[in-house]
């Protein structure tokens, strides 16, 4: 079984480490293109001003091809601007909204556990069973909080490194 299990992070590991290898190849071309464009645009500001040096006088040159630049930017900080106001606006209308189907949801799972659950604690509280009590209203928090797919995989987990620790290792 511990080989099994070793096979599977194996690969599960190897998975994680290819996705990595492409991910910051992805970020290392990107960032390089990015270095590129920016030295584009340098050279093609500079040819810019050259132009517009020889048709006029150096200074209106300058002053043009800075004024280029502060107009784009302008724009791109409008649209900006814009952008936030849309998505603001978006977020008001949606906050109009009664009640999100998901809350809804969620408020009738904590419901539903807390009917189920209620005459095991009953029964706990009543034995004087208070470890077991406070265990049972933990795992019950931990389910409202997490969901129920999520607290099983943190039990599989917890139940992994349990094992790790208590059983000795072979020398295999």
């Amino acid at each position: 079984m511990s080989g099994f299990l070793t096979r599977q992070l194996g690969e599960i590991t190897a998975l994680f480490e290819a996705s990595g290898r492409r991910l910051a190849t992805s970020i290392a071309l990107l960032v390089a293109a990015f270095i590129f464009v920016l030295a584009s645009l340098g050279f093609l500001s500079v040819a810019l001003y050259l132009w517009a040096a020889e048709r006029t006088e150096p200074m209106i040159a300058a002053l043009a091809v800075a004024g280029l630049h502060i107009a784009v930017a302008g724009v791109l900080f409008l649209a900006f601007c814009w952008k936030g106001r849309i998505r603001s606006r978006k977020t008001v209308a949606s906050n109009s909204i009664p009640e999100d189907p998901v809350d809804v949801g969620r408020a009738q799972f904590a419901e539903n556990l807390d009917q189920t659950v209620a005459p095991l604690i009953a029964v706990l509280h009543d034995a004087n069973m208070k470890p077991e009590e406070a265990t049972l209203r933990l795992g019950v928090a931990l389910t409202k909080q997490v969901g129920p797919l999520a607290l099983v995989a943190l039990a599989l987990g917890a139940g992994f490194i349990l094992a790790r620790r208590l059983t000795t290792p072979s020398k295999d």
